[in-house]
């Protein structure tokens, strides 16, 4: 009688520690995938654009403009599964997706044309040339992204703002570690 009795206790014991371990981990599941996308860093990035046209009888024309666009980079939270999360007490040990880039605009409003260096205005250039120059300016734009710092500063960002939504959840211990897998910042 005393032994199941003791049986009983030390299951009732196991299965509550085991439930409350599996609500915790819901909990964090839940809280972390209603945050959704979280973008840590914004970086603007400035480009010139420039284009000479070349004339035989008289100077050469030239065209000189200035671009910018917006880089947003963050992890998307729901992304997380269970099995990316292992808790110990008030310990929380996760694994992030990897930081992306999660908005990139190039809005044409800040595209301006230098008036003291250009001596062809938009009516002097055709659009398709325009267009091609900003094209280009873009893509110069999106190839040098990966060789800035901005994904380290989004990592360190990433861990600090979910290391307090951690801490809120009333963990003492919360350690990080990024997915490497599939890291290029601008697969989705």
């Amino acid at each position: 009688m005393k032994i199941s009795k003791v049986i009983i206790l030390f299951l009732t014991i196991f299965l509550t520690i085991g439930c409350t371990i599996k609500s915790k981990k819901g909990l964090v599941v839940s809280k972390l995938e209603k945050a959704s996308t979280l973008s840590t860093v914004e970086v603007v990035l400035s480009k010139y654009v420039y284009f000479r046209k070349d004339r035989k009888i008289a100077p050469d024309n030239y065209f000189l403009a200035h671009t910018e666009a917006t880089i947003k980079l963050g992890i998307d939270l729901s992304k997380i599964k269970s099995k990316d999360i292992r808790i110990i007490g008030d310990e929380i040990y996760l694994k992030l997706p990897p930081v992306k880039i999660t908005n990139f605009s190039y809005p044409s409003e800040k595209f301006f044309i230098d008036t003291i260096i250009s001596d062809l205005g938009p009516h002097q250039i055709n659009y398709d040339k325009m267009d091609e120059l900003f094209l280009e300016a873009e893509t110069q734009i999106r190839s040098t992204i990966n060789d800035l710092n901005i994904k380290h500063t989004a990592e360190e960002k990433t861990r600090l703002m979910v290391r307090q939504m951690c801490r809120n959840m009333g963990f003492n211990v919360v350690e990080i570690e990024f997915d490497t897998i599939n890291a290029d910042l601008f697969k989705p």
